[in-house]
């Protein structure tokens, strides 16, 4: 078996195991770890996933040793190219190993399939890992290109009270389409302000945040992050390195829709993530409440309000319907699938 698919399997299997084991350590000691810790301890489960490094020993290449016809170094084989070669006639290949030239044969046609079978294995991970990582990439150059349309130039007052935190060359812009301040940018990065106005007290406390996330290198860590969730999309485990984030990311990617039932914290996370994408036209994807016993009013009134207040460019730009009981909301999703 060529040597690339051995070293991806045993990259995605020695850290997918790291990665359940720090999962598990996290949430057992989740009150008594620092947060930068638990944080950047998922750094090692990357570095393990990208780099190849050998410890002395790889489950991955122990399981291939024991599967006949995979190994190169098999008798067989070490027979036919060392060309010990007598036609239906028994050889001596080693001590105490005889092989007759059918045995030779076959043993050689074993390993030759198994060779090609992993050449295919090749192929269909280098095409799941390139559309993956064009899915990624054109999903961020589209949003990318959307806010850049919408940019506008930083107030003065702005821009001194970033060089006064910070003399590097980081640029600040204004965007309407920005729900939440944001930093952008791999080689030129940029903080993104909501188009809205701050009093000094606020406009330093969200220039200090945004700073935080470059000092700490987030976005190349982000970046890290995708790169290694792209190389090992056949693994399900690795999106637990990821965080939150990638899960739910992975959640808005499979649905046509999305249905919003009465729930907590949780459920308002992912609900105003759905909305912010469709406010950038990130998605075109509708969204459904379930409003039973209009658990939902007090929400569509926030909206409203912030419509009202100039925060929300276009209603128009949120896909919402609102069913008051399930066979309502299976009908409408009903016609929405017609």
């Amino acid at each position: 078996m060529p040597d690339a698919v051995k070293l991806i399997l045993s990259l995605s299997v020695s850290g997918s195991t790291l990665a359940l084991l720090l999962f598990a350590l996290k949430r057992a000691f989740r009150n008594r770890l620092p947060k930068a810790f638990q944080y950047y301890v998922w750094l090692v489960v990357l570095l393990r996933l990208a780099l190849p490094v050998s410890f002395g020993f790889s489950a991955v290449d122990s399981i291939f040793r024991a599967i006949p016809g995979i190994s190169a170094d098999t008798s067989a084989s070490a027979a036919l190219s060392a060309g010990i070669y007598r036609p239906n006639k028994p050889i001596l290949v080693q001590p105490g190993e005889v092989f007759s030239f059918n045995e030779r044969v076959r043993a050689s046609d074993e390993s030759g399939a198994a060779t090609r079978a992993a050449d295919y294995l090749l192929l269909v991970w280098l095409a799941g890992a390139a559309i993956a990582l064009g899915i990624k990439v054109f999903g961020y150059a589209r949003f990318s290109a959307r806010l850049k349309k919408a940019h506008r130039s930083a107030r003065p007052c702005e821009e001194q009270a970033l060089k006064r935190l910070h003399s590097g060359k980081i640029a600040i812009e204004r965007n309407p389409l920005a729900r939440t301040p944001m930093l952008m940018g791999l080689f030129r990065p940029v903080i993104v302000l909501p188009d809205r106005a701050y009093s000094s007290e606020e406009l330093i406390c969200v220039l200090e945040h945004e700073l935080t996330h470059y000092k700490r290198l987030d976005i190349p860590l982000k970046w890290l992050s995708l790169l290694v969730c792209c190389a090992h999309w056949f693994n399900p485990p690795v999106e637990i390195a990821d965080g939150i984030n990638a899960r739910k990311q992975r959640m808005i990617e499979l649905a046509d829709a999305f249905c919003i039932l009465p729930g907590g914290v949780g459920t308002l996370n992912e609900l105003t993530d759905i909305l912010q994408m469709q406010q950038v036209g990130e998605t075109k994807k509708p969204v459904f409440f379930l409003n039973t016993s209009k658990y939902w009013d007090i929400f569509g009134a926030v909206l409203v309000h912030m419509d009202q207040a100039g925060f929300i460019p276009n209603m128009d730009d949120l896909k919402i319907k609102i069913a008051a009981d399930p066979n309502e909301l299976i009908d409408q999703i009903k016609n929405f699938v017609a």
